[in-house]
């Protein structure tokens, strides 16, 4: 029975789609037939009208020629006069002749007649229209039987009919009388006048198109005439009535479909429909009862919510629903859970129709859930509740939420939360209502423990270290992990008087902490950067990178200590800003800054005898000691010093390799860092551009390495720098690839021939998948657009191993070469061997 009334849904809509569909169609037809037998009445009628003409006109053309003849006079005293008068009238009352010539019995042209033209000479008119008239006829006999010859102008394209005969049989000295017509224009006059251009026609003389318009379409309703006499020739007319651009038949018949079809679809949706009622019931009840949710209906009955209707899952979800003794209302069932607060909620739902949604902590020993989604919406009048167990979702989202936030190895927090963290105490120091301090914490020699005892040791360093920082500090202060062996603690609320004697505590535990790995004892160290935290303090970045660089002076003046400066970023001893500002001042001045370099190494393939290598500088201050690049280069760039920096760098370079021309032999490639505010200098360009074509250094041995942030700042100008330098054969080469979030973007416009993936990405990467699987796409997708790739921060084998497994063109780091003087690479040709076994 049901399998009948599925087929009945389908047959029924298909038969009346057919039965309609062909009611239409015939009418269509119907149309289309009609309009056809149309047109051909039309064509026949015209066709009709149209060779009467024709034979009109040739009937009349042949008379007239004959009255002139047999009007010839016995005796003329000047004959061609007599025939020029009667031509040109002749020509003057009947349109159509191009010339009537009078040919002497040798077939010489004595005299050619134009319609409004007495004066022309024999020589003058001998080729009119580019028609031979002697050539014409050259079968001219002294019979009265006219003679006609079709021939085709190649100068205008136009048909001309050459039309004579002999004045007299009996007297054959008179000669003959010729006439020309230019059948493509009289024609033209002809058509023209009977036939509008809703026709197409061709008329032809044998296999001559003498005239035609419009393209037959073969449908039947072509009209065909032969054997029509015109001037001598025998021709065929066929002719067309164009058929309407828009066939009234076919609309009807498309249309008449598309609404069967729309009329049978309807038709079938209906019994569908109706079909399916019982049938969707039915459905939702199997579908409710499968559900993980648990729906209960409520209906309103005297002011109270009573139960109508509930799935299989409620009664699992709710067992006390199945108890006879509890009341099946809303407000016992919220009870229950402890939440009957909830009973003016659906109240509100029903009343007010806008939904409800809630999370429940159950406090009912029997319902076995412990965290329940609650929805309320108004179905009709009744009220339709739906209950889900998201006890598991919440602990896991709980999971999921503190590994955002927290560094898996050690538990503290990570450098996402610290930011966070440190944003929201600036948003309250600027407004008065705290001040604090932040230290940036670098442990000295973790490099050592990590290289030497491996991974497994340096993370249990990190934790021991996380540890004994944390039993140090107090419930407020905030410590986390920001890096490798990074950390940062932010005391809120406090001095740098009290933050830096929690840090005496915390360098004293540190110097006296000792790391044991198997028979193994190591001496660890903190530097720190300490910063004030007040009003005049600047973003969180900046706050960051002015105690990384605390930290980094602390390194320098021999570690395990804590350098302080103030919210200004003020350093208080002689690398404080002003200090260093002078130092670089100077070096500019008298050549003080040192060249260093640090090889390239190739890690998938051997280049005989090749040395490439990065140009460092480095910066004396004046007491047998260096300031950290990291120190005086973001000086440089504040003060707009870096133009200047890079156009001595790039002098000193060349100057120094052209000194060493034998070391020029096995330079593979020298790079040259250039700031972005280099980029953006033209004049700066320009030096460099005479300064490489005047060196002795090959410029394919030039590279210039350029910062992705660099490059993105000014996209025009870095595009300019790069393709005027290229053209000179120079090589470049995008540093800290991957450190931008438009990195991929940037990298398809910028012109360069290395891709040096930064080194956050890659010194962790044989044990950070996430940094391993970064170095492979960014290599992967480097080489794909033809750009070798150079890892940075190489610090150890296992970091050799996995950019070699990676196919990673060239290494860079201490494991494969510290900076070293370049005086020193160029005094000793055997580096590039040393450092490749």
């Amino acid at each position: 029975m049901q399998q009948q009334k599925q087929s009945r849904v389908y047959l029924l809509p298909v038969i009346l789609f057919l039965l309609l569909s062909m009611l239409f169609i015939s009418a269509g037809v119907y149309l289309v037939n009609d309009d056809r037998t149309s047109r051909v009445s039309k064509a026949s009628s015209l066709a009709k009208q149209v060779v009467n003409s024709l034979e009109l006109f040739s009937t009349e053309r042949r008379q007239a020629m004959i009255n002139l003849m047999q009007a010839w006079p016995a005796f003329s005293p000047n004959e061609i006069d007599w025939f020029n008068v009667q031509a040109v009238s002749l020509m003057n009352i009947q349109h159509g002749y191009t010339s009537l010539s009078l040919v002497d019995k040798n077939g010489v042209v004595r005299w050619i007649s134009l319609p409004r033209n007495h004066a022309q000479s024999v020589s003058q008119l001998a080729n009119h229209g580019g028609i031979p008239i002697r050539a014409g006829l050259p079968s001219l006999s002294p019979s009265e039987q006219f003679q006609s010859v079709l021939r085709r102008s190649d100068k205008t394209g136009h048909y001309f009919l050459i039309y004579g005969r002999a004045i007299s049989s009996q007297q054959p000295e008179l000669g003959f009388v010729v006439a020309t017509f230019d059948i493509s224009e009289t024609l033209n006059v002809i058509m023209g006048e009977l036939v509008g251009p809703q026709f197409n026609f061709m008329l032809l003389d044998k296999n001559s198109h003498v005239l035609e318009a419009g393209d037959f379409v073969e449908d039947g309703s072509v009209i065909s005439i032969s054997d029509i006499q015109f001037l001598g020739r025998q021709w065929s007319l066929r002719i067309q009535s164009r058929p309407a651009t828009f066939n009234p038949g076919f609309l009807i018949g498309v249309v008449g479909v598309l609404m069967s079809l729309l009329v049978s679809w309807t038709f079938h949706k209906q019994l569908k429909g109706a079909m399916n009622l019982t049938q969707s019931q039915q459905l939702y009840r199997t579908a409710s009862d499968a559900a993980l949710d648990a729906l209960l209906i409520y209906q309103l009955r005297n002011g109270e919510f009573v139960l109508l209707e509930a799935n299989r899952m409620s009664f699992t979800m709710f067992p006390y629903l199945q108890d006879e003794a509890v009341s099946a209302t809303l407000h016992e069932h919220m009870r229950l859970l402890g939440h009957e607060s909830l009973t003016e909620a659906g109240r509100k739902v029903v009343f007010t129709g806008e939904p409800f949604e809630g999370f429940l902590k159950v406090e009912c020993a029997s319902v076995p859930s412990e965290s329940l989604k609650v929805q309320m919406v108004k179905a009709d009048k009744t009220l339709a509740m739906t209950f889900r167990d998201v006890t598991t979702e919440q602990v896991l989202q709980k999971e999921v939420s503190w590994q955002a936030s927290h560094d898996q190895l050690t538990g503290l927090l990570n450098r996402y939360a610290f930011d966070s963290e440190l944003k929201t105490l600036l948003e309250q120091v600027k407004q008065g209502e705290k001040t604090g301090v932040m230290c940036f914490i670098d442990m000295d020699r973790f490099k050592l423990v990590n290289d030497s005892c491996g991974h497994p040791a340096g993370d249990k360093l990190l934790k021991e270290v996380a540890e004994l920082f944390a039993s140090h500090l107090e419930p407020t202060d905030l410590l986390a992990r920001i890096g490798g062996d990074e950390f940062c603690i932010i005391f809120a609320g406090q001095t740098i008087t009290q933050a830096t004697a929690k840090l005496d505590i915390i360098l004293e535990a540190i110097a006296s902490y000792r790391f044991i790995h198997e028979d193994r004892l190591f001496y660890v160290g903190a530097s720190i950067g300490v910063i004030a935290i007040d009003q005049e303090s600047g973003s969180a970045a900046e706050l960051i990178k002015a105690a990384d660089n605390a930290c980094y002076q602390a390194k320098y003046q021999g570690r395990n200590r804590y350098i302080v400066v103030d919210s200004l970023n003020n350093l208080p001893d002689a690398h404080s800003e002003s200090n260093v500002l002078q130092i670089v001042h100077r070096a500019l001045r008298e050549h003080k800054f040192e060249l260093y370099s640090q090889s390239i190494v190739p890690m998938t393939s051997v280049e005989a005898d090749l040395q490439h290598y990065e140009i460092l500088l480095r910066l004396p201050d004046g007491q047998g000691g260096l300031i950290s690049p990291g120190l005086f280069i973001p000086l440089a760039e504040r003060h707009g010093l870096m133009n200047l920096i890079d156009g001595w760098v790039v002098d000193q370079t060349l100057t120094t390799l052209e000194a060493y021309p034998d070391h020029l032999e096995h330079l593979g490639k020298v790079a040259i860092n250039l700031s972005g505010l280099t980029l953006g200098d033209p004049a700066k360009l320009d030096h460099i551009v005479k300064r490489v074509m005047t060196s002795k250094v090959p410029a394919h041995k030039i590279c210039f390495e350029i910062t992705e942030t660099a490059a993105v700042t000014n996209i025009s100008a870095a595009k300019h720098f790069i393709h005027t330098l290229r053209e000179k054969g120079c090589l470049f080469a995008l540093d800290d690839f991957g450190a931008g979030m438009s990195s991929f973007t940037y990298l398809k416009n910028l012109d360069v021939d290395f891709v040096k993936i930064d080194g956050s990405f890659v010194k962790n990467m044989a044990s950070d998948s996430i940094d391993h699987e970064t170095v492979k796409a960014i290599n992967a997708i480097a080489q794909s657009m033809g750009k070798q790739t150079i890892a940075e921060f190489v610090t150890d084998d296992a970091t050799c191993k996995a950019l070699k497994a990676l196919n990673v063109d060239f290494g860079q780091g201490f494991a494969l070469g510290k900076p070293l003087p370049l005086m020193n690479r160029l005094q000793s040709r055997d580096n590039v061997s040393r450092l490749r076994a």
